[in-house]
């Protein structure tokens, strides 16, 4: 038996990888085909606001692991690239993005809690976006690490460069920047988040 033959060009929609037993491993969609849940060891749970195209992976149980992620048009840019933690969200995501507000693009690493999202999901299902905005506001009201929290941030806007150092609830705690102009400080901020102590190359001397 010979070779099977080798297109130049290929027209698709998606394309599914899949293991031999139908495990999914990859998804590359246009917007119109795009997975419209998050998978988790197979099963499905319907993501509130996914209208993306690009690619997704999954690891050896068929859970989400990470994902490449572009939208955009009318003026607007987005993109995304992503790992995950272990039946959980993102802990490492590269992001840029332009709109009518500017320009910026971000690495971000964040803590995950150990619990599975499944159980986040599942306390999602049936509720309306409103309902499922006031479940997650309950659940930072009482813990304010309950998802997980951004503590890193690194990245550029039109204006600044920046380095963003946060505790275990999202609060920046230290802050380098460097603006547009070459000024450069850094600065240490209170769990209120406001400025306690800056350091300039003038104050340094």
């Amino acid at each position: 038996m010979g070779d099977p033959p080798t297109p130049d060009v290929l027209n698709v929609q998606r394309i599914n990888i899949c293991e031999p037993d139908g495990t999914i491993r990859y998804v590359l969609s246009n917007r119109t085909l795009f997975p419209d849940h998050i998978l988790i060891g197979g099963k499905a749970f319907k993501h509130p606001t996914r209208e993306v195209a690009g690619m997704l992976f999954y690891n050896d149980e068929g859970t989400e692991s990470g994902g490449l992620l572009f939208t955009g048009g009318e003026g607007r840019t987005a993109g995304s690239l992503s790992f995950d933690a272990y039946e959980q969200d993102q802990v490492i995501q590269l992001y840029g993005a332009q709109d009518q507000s500017g320009t910026s693009a971000f690495l971000m690493v964040s803590d995950r809690p150990d619990r599975s999202i499944q159980e986040d999901l599942e306390a999602m299902e049936g509720l309306s976006q409103q309902e499922v905005r006031e479940l997650q506001t309950r659940h930072l009201q009482e813990d304010p690490a309950y998802y997980g929290a951004v503590r890193l941030v690194a990245g550029v806007t039109e204006t600044d460069a920046t380095v963003q150092l946060q505790d275990a609830n999202g609060r920046t705690r230290l802050r380098f920047r460097v603006t547009a102009s070459g000024d450069a400080a850094i600065e240490f901020l209170d769990a209120d988040g406001a400025v306690r102590k800056t350091i300039t190359a003038d104050s340094a001397d």
